[in-house]
Formats: C-alpha cells, sequence, structure tokens
C-alpha cells in the first residue's frame, strides 16, 4: 500500500513537474522510501512487543491457575490412596489430605451389601499440614471376601469408638471425605 502511495506521487510529481529527473521527485521517492522502511521496522517491534507481552501474560496466568489448583487441592478432604476400583488386601493402609487436621479423624468401612459403616480403630495419624494415613480392615478372615467396600475418612471433634457407626450417633460437627470404593481380594 506504502509502494503504491510513494509511485502515485512520483508519477504525480513528474507529471506536474514535467521533468522526469527532477531534484523534487527524487527527493519524495527517497523521503518515501525511508517512511516506508521506518513504518516497517516499527511495525516489527510492535508485533515483536505485544508477543513478549502476550507470552509472560500467559506464562502468569498458567502459574496462577497452578497455583490456584495447589490451593485447591490442599484443602480438598480426600483419600489419595487407594483409588476407587482398586483390588486390596483385607488390612490395608489408606492415605489422604484434610483442611481439618486440628480435628480427629477416622477411617470408616462399609460393606457395600450391608450398607452399614464400620468405623475402624482410630483415630488416623495426621499431619500439621494435613496428609494423614491409617489402616482399616475389611471384613475377616473369610467375611467380605471379594465383596466391595465403601471407605471414607470422617473428622471430627469428638473421638469415635471402633465397631459400627450409629445413624444417630454421628456428631453434628463430622465431616466425611468423599469415599473410594474398593474390592477385597479373595
Amino acid at each position: 500500500m506504502l509502494e503504491f502511495f510513494s509511485r502515485q506521487v512520483v508519477e504525480d510529481g513528474i507529471m506536474k513537474s514535467g521533468n522526469n529527473s527532477s531534484l523534487g521527485t527524487r527527493s519524495w521517492v527517497v523521503w518515501l522510501d525511508t517512511l516506508a522502511k521506518i513504518a516497517g521496522i516499527l511495525t516489527l517491534f510492535a508485533a515483536i512487543l505485544a508477543l513478549t507481552l502476550i507470552f509472560f501474560e500467559t506464562r502468569k496466568i498458567r502459574e496462577g491457575v497452578q497455583q490456584l489448583q495447589q490451593a485447591t487441592a490442599s484443602n480438598q478432604f480426600a483419600i489419595i490412596s487407594p483409588k476407587t476400583g482398586d483390588i486390596v488386601d483385607p488390612s490395608l493402609v489408606l492415605i489422604g489430605r484434610t483442611p481439618h487436621p486440628e480435628m480427629n479423624h477416622f477411617l470408616v468401612a462399609t460393606p457395600v451389601k450391608s450398607r452399614t459403616g464400620v468405623v475402624q480403630d482410630g483415630p488416623v495419624q495426621v499431619s500439621a499440614n494435613g496428609v494423614w494415613f491409617g489402616i482399616a480392615q475389611l471384613g475377616s478372615t473369610a467375611v467380605g471376601e471379594g465383596e466391595s467396600f465403601m471407605i471414607s475418612c470422617v473428622a471430627t471433634t469428638t473421638r469415635l469408638s471402633s465397631g459400627p457407626l450409629p445413624p444417630n450417633g454421628i456428631p453434628k460437627d463430622a465431616v466425611f471425605s468423599e469415599p473410594v470404593i474398593v474390592t477385597r481380594k479373595k
């Protein structure tokens, strides 16, 4: 576009002056050529600057999203291991995280068939940063083989007794983790 404009000015200058080699026409051509080069350099510089800003802003956004995901994950009350669908031994170690490290934590194993939750021996060990671990016993020697169990962790300020979890005996401040469903080995 700029090249067309400079040619048109040159042609207009030649037509008006009637002299193909006039000094004024050459000055215009040089001036417009220089202006076109400067405009091209400025455009390139602006594009590089814009891309650099986009790159750094994208990186900042990505870092912010990662920090938000980590903060969200660290505030979730969840069982990390085992995962839903795992085949497990009758006695297994569970690992999880909690946003309530100041509370007592107990594992509750519920056979899917009977739907009667059993509070495991506890409380489980909870670190200051909210990571916890505990042991659950799924059934007895022969009872529970091949069955599915739903396991969750409950946080409360009270101490729960091991054994069946009475439906009306759940403390009002109790908070349950998301459960996992595992199958006991045969």
